[in-house]
């Protein structure tokens, strides 16, 4: 691991970070990146199931996406 990376450790059991820019989620935007929302969630696997944290982040990025096209 880089030294320069924190190991996530969390004592909740969801946590969603949303920002505008990627740097404080732990990424990097390229140079040329248009205007974007980021997203990072962390989930309990011991009190929600895989599939039930997936149908979570698509639902999230559907609702992004409507917002981004809607007029």
């Amino acid at each position: 691991m880089a030294a320069n990376r924190e190991t996530p450790r969390a004592h909740g059991t969801l946590y969603l970070f949303v920002d505008s820019g990627p740097g404080r989620l732990g990424g990097q935007a390229p140079a040329d990146a248009l205007p974007a929302v980021y997203m990072k969630v962390w989930a309990d696997t011991q009190h929600f199931a895989l599939g039930q944290v997936e149908a979570l982040v698509r639902e999230m990025e559907a609702v992004v996406v409507a917002a981004a096209f809607d007029t």
